[in-house]
């Protein structure tokens, strides 16, 4: 019985250490470590030009959904 305890838990750290959270996934509130900062290359985005766009519904709205 000792023996199995001891293999169980080796076999979850391994599965656990395995499966590290990547520095592109955030799966909590500032990031991964919690640090807010996440190393690795930027996305190529063109600063310019807009993300996305949403017909405002009347003149004046000060926001998109109405």
């Amino acid at each position: 019985m000792t023996r199995l305890c001891l293999l169980s838990s080796l076999a979850l750290a391994l599965a656990l250490t395995l499966s590290a959270a990547d520095a592109g996934d955030w799966p909590r509130f500032r990031g991964p470590n919690g640090s807010g900062f996440v190393e690795g290359k930027l996305p190529d985005i063109d600063p310019t030009a807009p993300l996305w766009k949403v017909p405002i519904p009347a003149a004046g709205a000060a926001h998109p959904s109405s």
